[in-house]
């Protein structure tokens, strides 16, 4: 039987969110993007672990590259100030689980316009539950108890953004966002990503620490 979504190679494998036989090669370039795969799908729960071991170390050398960008004086509070953006990343990535790496670099070029007006506005609004959620990442970072942090918060911004386009040419395979969101709470910490949340007081977490 033809696979149900390329109608070329033959169909191998169950597909639940087709309703039909799909190839291997359409089941791991299209989960999760132009197929709405359930949860509970066997080959989706297969190709995140796969997928995750080739993202960690891709997503492991961009970061450590970009945090080694930074002036060396001021790393500590400048990883400091990251921690804070990735556990956002995280949250975003918690409440729009299939967000392309366009829209999450959009979400954070708007939050770094508010501190300075270095980057041109796009004619393209936020969705309306991203743009909710926008005013609430930047309330909370403004209101960061840590001064030095304020301080080079605009720097560490310019840094996540430089580590999504790296990731961008990368062009890395899996899902981006479930690939990204594992790699994260595995740097950060599942459970301190977990505690990080808008709707209580701001907390101090200790520097990024990448292996």
């Amino acid at each position: 039987m033809q696979c149900a979504y390329c109608r070329q190679k033959k169909g191998k494998r169950s597909c639940p969110g087709l309703g039909g036989l799909i190839c291997p090669a359409c089941c791991g370039q299209h989960r999760l993007q132009e197929i709405a795969c359930p949860e509970g799908c066997v080959y989706l729960e297969e190709g995140e672990v796969y997928a995750g071991k080739k993202l960690e170390q891709l997503f492991l050398g961009l970061l450590r590259e970009t945090v080694e960008l930074f002036p060396e004086e001021r790393r500590d509070a400048l990883s400091e100030a990251l921690s804070h953006l990735l556990a956002v990343v995280c949250i975003v990535l918690s409440a729009d689980p299939k967000i392309r790496p366009e829209e999450l670099t959009r979400f954070f070029q708007d939050i770094r316009s508010e501190f300075q007006l270095i980057i041109t506005p796009s004619i393209i609004a936020l969705p309306g539950p991203l743009a909710k959620m926008r005013d609430q990442a930047l309330k909370r970072l403004t209101e960061l108890p840590s001064s030095h942090v304020q301080a080079v918060l605009p720097e560490a911004l310019d840094g996540l953004l430089l580590f999504f386009e790296r990731l961008g040419r990368e062009r890395p395979v899996g899902a981006f966002a479930l690939g990204l969101r594992a790699f994260l709470e595995g740097t950060l910490g599942s459970e301190w990503v977990q505690a990080y949340d808008w709707r209580e007081e701001p907390s101090r977490p200790a520097p990024l620490l990448i292996p």
